[in-house]
């Protein structure tokens, strides 16, 4: 608005301006621990120079307010603009101070997932159910099938993370491969040079005409991601399922938890994630799985809702070991 009335126009701009004042916008400056000490130092020489009277005023050229709302030498301020230089610093907070409890929860819980998951390094492997019951329409997603559904939120998922992230693809069924339940479409690689595939691994997927390999599965993914774990990640497996295990030539329930104990390791954890999809899904057996090998199971009847579980799940992920 300033900058179109700086042009002179027949008619100005007027500014209007709320009461009571909405939260400001923020935009912190942080400093992540573990960063290297010339970077370290050259953020706090940053830092102080951001805070200086003379990038007040730089500011102030660009029409734009300091940190604390207030504005430096040159700022053509609005008719009524509030600040607390002019005796509104009770209509205009200080950016960060107050309001905040008036913010829609559902909102803060989003950014602050998102934010967790984008910013945590990790290495994992997507485990996709392809199983003949994926094929079952949504009625919640336009009819959109079991399969189209949670493809599309892996497919959203994989855009938030950056090129550090290591990740796989797998799909499973009963006697996907020959009498194995389990099919590798990418292996874990970075997502420097594996975004693509992943990309046009998620749209290959198509539902097979099979039952539900769950445990064989499971164990052979666990020992896949325990085979190259790396330090400094969060090792884990995603693993989305519409039903409980229905793979009579398999291991039993029994077998899997058995041999989980056995392999698992604590100074090499492998995290596991089961996002159950759908009413047909056993919360007790998924539980039972991530009881032994650490993560969570989630269920949701609703399988348009597949997005926000899946960033609730990556968000509770703990530090990456070292």
């Amino acid at each position: 608005m300033i900058a179109y009335n700086n042009t002179k126009p027949p008619i100005k701009l007027a500014a209007l301006y709320l009461d009571p004042v909405p939260i400001p916008l923020d935009y912190p400056f942080a400093v992540l621990p573990g960063i290297e000490p010339s970077k370290a130092s050259a953020a706090r020489v940053l830092f102080e120079a951001l805070r200086s009277d003379d990038f007040k005023d730089r500011l102030a050229e660009q029409s734009l307010r300091a940190p604390d709302g207030n504005w430096g030498r040159g700022f053509q301020a609005p008719t009524g603009a509030p600040s607390p230089a002019n005796g509104g610093a009770d209509a205009a907070p200080p950016s960060g101070q107050g309001g905040a409890a008036d913010l829609d929860p559902v909102a803060i819980s989003t950014a602050t997932t998102t934010w967790s998951v984008a910013t945590q390094s990790g290495r994992m492997l997507c485990v996709v159910d392809v199983s003949g019951s994926m094929k079952k329409p949504v009625a919640t997603a336009n009819g959109a099938s079991r399969e189209q559904v949670t493809v599309a939120a892996a497919g959203q998922g994989l855009g938030l993370f950056d090129d550090s992230w290591s990740i796989g693809l797998w799909t499973f069924s009963t006697n996907l491969q020959g009498a194995q339940d389990w099919r590798e479409l990418v292996g874990i690689r970075p997502l420097s040079s594996n975004r693509g595939a992943l990309q046009r691994g998620l749209a290959s997927i198509r539902p097979s005409n099979g039952n539900t390999g769950l445990y064989d599965t499971m164990l052979a993914a666990y020992q896949k991601v325990q085979q190259d774990w790396e330090p400094g990640k969060v090792n884990s497996i995603v693993l989305f399922t519409d039903g409980k295990n229905e793979d009579n030539d398999g291991i039993s329930q029994k077998e899997l938890l058995t041999q989980l104990k056995k392999i698992r390791d604590d100074e090499q954890p492998v995290q596991v994630i089961i996002i159950g999809i759908g009413t047909e899904v056993n919360r007790a057996e998924l539980k039972s799985i991530t009881d032994v090998t650490g993560g969570g199971a989630f269920v949701t009847t609703d399988p348009s809702k597949i997005g926000e579980i899946f960033l609730q799940a990556i968000a509770l992920r703990p530090p990456a070991p070292r």
